[in-house]
């Protein structure tokens, strides 16, 4: 019996004659049918298989196909692992898309999202939730479609780059006014969108300093110390 590899090619040398087995024979049946029989079965068995993200069999460059067809895309937080565990099951997130933190509790809306990005305790503000005022900018009467993104100061490294005029202006690559990279604000701004509800607006994410926002954190407008004491938090437009 010649060597062979393959189940093809290995059940057509269990089964030929003899006189299939040698010389022109073994080259025609085992060789060409059996060598063909094998390339077309991987591939249907890779085909199968890949979609299956956390099985072994499935390629690296799967997952960013599955990310094409389900938008999970990966967070700056993400891991190789972590990142295809997401791709894997989307519906665990898409589920509780629109909502503010999953049903329930259960992390994979806004604010859980938020956190797989890598701001384990940012969290939004609807407008009913908090008296914003007019602070920053006025938008005249209350809406309630409107909500807030905010992060705390524990959460990032960003800084402001100095006043508007200063070294490092807002044609140096980066964002404007804050040390955060044109590409971390993107991917920032496209999470909102991708999560929020659609009738909501996000108004600010605000980017939260040492300071205090009026009377935020939770206090009282004559409690110790002043309302601008430390670093202003840094609002960044949402589109």
């Amino acid at each position: 019996m010649p060597f062979v590899t393959g189940p093809i090619r290995a059940m057509l040398a269990n089964m030929s004659p003899t006189w299939l087995s040698r010389e022109w024979g073994e080259k025609l049946v085992i060789g060409l049918m059996g060598y063909m029989g094998d390339a077309l079965l991987e591939a249907a068995t890779l085909a199968l298989t890949n979609p299956w993200l956390l099985e072994r069999t499935s390629a690296y460059d799967a997952v960013e196909y599955s990310v094409a067809e389900t938008r999970m895309v990966r967070y700056p937080a993400d891991t190789d692992a972590t990142h295809r565990a997401r791709a894997a099951s989307p519906w665990a997130a898409w589920t509780y898309a629109g909502t503010q933190d999953g049903i329930g509790g259960e992390g994979q809306g806004l604010d859980g999202q938020l956190h797989l990005f890598g701001f384990p305790n940012a969290f939004t503000k609807a407008d009913y939730e908090y008296d914003f005022g007019d602070y920053p900018l006025p938008y005249g009467p209350d809406y309630w479609s409107r909500f807030w993104v905010f992060i705390p100061e524990s959460d990032h490294t960003w800084t402001d780059d100095g006043a508007w005029d200063d070294p490092g202006t807002w044609d140096d690559g980066g964002a404007w006014d804050i040390s955060a990279t044109a590409e971390e604000i993107r991917s920032l701004r496209q999470l909102i969108r991708q999560w929020k509800a659609g009738h909501e607006i996000c108004q600010w994410i605000v980017v939260m300093g040492t300071g205090e926002l009026w009377d935020y954190p939770a206090g009282i407008w004559n409690d110790p110390g002043n309302w601008d004491d430390g670093t202003a938090p840094i609002f960044i437009s949402p589109t």
